[in-house]
């Protein structure tokens, strides 16, 4: 089989592919740089690239952003789209890294980066297979934890709503909840709010 036929299969399934897959079956770099240039692909950022007429689902953006950035977690908006405990769909991913991490560099989807410190950074992370790409993102107590640590950024009215949801749902304990409050040191803020909804 010829490289670029090799090539077209490889792309067929319209899920993002690592360059490292490619070379792995034996393809040359420089046939995806030509595959590129035809326009049968794109470099969704370093690495990575998708069949250009590849069919969107509503985990795509979620996949590439895995693949991108590898130790990144879904995180507050984009963590509660995950987790269906809001309407609201922002146009940027928002994904959480280590404290002192190196800031990626993703072309594609749009994201916004929080910094978190190692114990926060660790605390309820969830790994779920789509596509066969393995997307982390965070509880759903420890995105609504999250959620009132920063209330200032995205709304006391998100946080509240999510966690009326949340625990409509029943998406989580009260004690799960409360673990998340003291990992993101929003116990004293989020308490209230757990009382009267509870």
């Amino acid at each position: 089989m010829k490289k670029y036929e090799k090539l077209k299969s490889v792309f067929s399934s319209g899920q993002p592919v690592k360059a490292s897959e490619v070379r792995a079956q034996g393809i040359p770099t420089q046939a995806l740089v030509d595959f590129c240039r035809k326009g049968e692909i794109r470099r969704i950022t370093r690495g990575v690239y998708i069949a250009t007429d590849a069919t969107a689902t509503e985990y795509s953006d979620y996949e590439l952003a895995a693949l991108a950035v590898p130790n990144g977690v879904l995180c507050l908006f984009s963590a509660l789209r995950f987790h269906n405990l809001t309407v609201e769909n922002p146009h940027e991913l928002h994904i959480a890294i280590k404290a002192n991490s190196r800031y990626p560099k993703v072309d594609y989807p749009p994201v916004v980066f929080y910094t978190c410190s190692a114990a926060s950074y660790s605390f309820g992370i969830e790994t779920h297979a789509r596509a066969g790409v393995l997307i982390k993102v965070y509880s759903a107590a420890k995105t609504i934890a999250d959620c009132f640590k920063y209330r200032n950024k995205i709304g006391l009215d998100v946080a509240i709503s999510a966690l009326k949801e949340g625990i409509q749902a029943k998406m989580f304990s009260y004690d799960e909840l409360w673990e998340a409050a003291k990992i993101c040191r929003v116990s004293k803020v989020i308490r209230p709010y757990m009382e009267a909804v509870s």
